[in-house]
């Protein structure tokens, strides 16, 4: 194991306020 939730949970957030950033949606389920 040794991964932790943060860490798995970190490229979503990046994703999240780079697309909040850009003015962009993020879209679910694509």
């Amino acid at each position: 194991q040794g991964v932790s939730l943060r860490q798995r949970a970190w490229p979503l957030h990046e994703l999240m306020v780079r697309s909040q950033r850009e003015g962009a949606d993020v879209v679910w389920g694509v």
